[in-house]
């Protein structure tokens, strides 16, 4: 009986212990990190965001002492934005094997690429060209 009590005590100071961390800046880096991700929809890049949205909750909850729900969203936010590093950086190395064997499958993006730029510079030459209409005083 004496045991279960001491883990009773033990089990509820453990969760009822303020937060160190929120995470916050660690979610923001797997963000931005997994906005570099074209691979799996933009996994990392919404792993992300979901993490931000945890790790902006962490201290609303410890400021009214909801320490249980705190400690929570830490962990998730912790997890959220390791799991977003790790999709990323995957769906890089996926890419960079994939440019490795098959490189011709890119050239037509390459293309594509290459046209829409120079297509932008014709078009910025041309309105470069344009006259300013004088006003009539």
């Amino acid at each position: 009986m004496e045991e279960n009590q001491n883990f009773n005590q033990n089990f509820n100071q453990d969760f009822n212990q303020p937060v160190n961390q929120n995470y916050l800046i660690l979610a923001i880096v797997a963000t931005i990190f997994g906005c570099c991700s074209s691979a799996f929809l933009y996994l990392g890049f919404i792993l992300g965001i979901i993490a931000i949205v945890f790790a902006a909750q962490v201290n609303s909850k410890t400021k009214i002492g909801d320490y249980i729900t705190a400690n929570k969203y830490s962990g998730y936010a912790k997890k959220l934005s390791i799991a977003s590093i790790i999709v990323t950086v995957l769906s890089m190395a996926y890419l960079a094997y994939d440019f490795k064997t098959d490189p011709e499958k890119y050239d037509a993006i390459r293309e594509q690429l290459m046209k829409g730029y120079e297509e932008s510079q014709s078009h910025n030459v041309e309105q470069d060209q344009i006259q300013p209409i004088d006003t009539v005083n």
